[in-house]
Parts: structure tokens; sequence; C-alpha cells
């Protein structure tokens, strides 16, 4: 979460005892990860936002569980994105991707009982070292 924090511009400090004093497995980190009301990802920078991890509070948000956000049933996360929204979702990853910036708006997503939902997505481009975008991370949670 830090990396993440330092990747996106945000400033997330660690207590002055050092980060040994919170020492996070991968497991455990899915669990504080998996209780929280929001969804965190990782995707690739295409069409079709193909998730390569979904944390478990996307079932609270969309209605629909990490496996089916992965790949399962040809469901994918622009399929849930509002068609109206869609193009809007594009355009502002894009513009922060070609800026090397965070970025963060709001959308309208399709849910799996047929509700929309408002979210604010915050998220960053992941880079390899020769600037190439190798994907996405970020947050979708509920306005």
């Amino acid at each position: 979460m830090a990396a993440w924090a330092y990747r996106c511009g945000g400033n997330l400090e660690v207590p002055a005892q050092g980060p040994q004093a919170l020492p996070v497995s991968p497991p455990g980190l899915g669990n504080l990860l998996d209780d929280l009301p929001l969804m965190v990802y990782r995707c690739r920078n295409d069409p079709q936002w193909s998730m390569a991890y979904v944390s478990a509070g996307c079932l609270e948000l969309t209605g629909y569980s990490a496996a089916q956000l992965l790949g399962g049933g040809g469901l994918t996360y622009s399929s849930l994105i509002h068609p109206g929204d869609r193009r809007h979702v594009w355009s502002s990853v894009q513009r922060g991707l070609q800026e090397v910036r965070a970025f963060s708006f709001g959308y309208r997503l399709l849910c799996a009982d047929g509700s929309e939902r408002v979210v604010e997505e915050r998220g960053c481009g992941i880079y390899a070292d020769n600037g190439e975008v190798l994907g996405l991370e970020g947050v979708v949670m509920a306005r």
C-alpha cells in the first residue's frame, strides 16, 4: 500500500519506529484489503481493463465476485462501466498515463442486480524503467 501511495504521489508516512513495527505479509495484506468496502485492483491498460487482481470488496461494490472479474465467463470490467461513461473513463486514464501522474475521476457502474452505482476511481500507471506502461493499479469506491 505504501508503494502504491508513493507511485501515485501520495504522502503515506511510516511511523517513527520504522517499517518493522507493522510487519505485513502478503496474506495479511490481502485480508486487510478484503475487509474494506472498496475494490483495489491491478489491471492491463487495454479497452477491457483486463484484471490481474481485484480485492474481495468488488462483491459489495459491484455484485460480482473477484473470480468473475478476473476473466470468468467473459465478464470484463469495461462492461460494468456505464456506456455513457466509457469514453470519459478511457480518456481520463490515458491522459494520466501520458502525463505520468495519478488519475482520479467519477463514473457510473452497472451492478449485478441491475442498479447503477456512482463510484470514484483513483489510480496510477505501473511503468517499466524505459517508461512503457505495464499496467494500472488503484482503488474504486462508492461515492
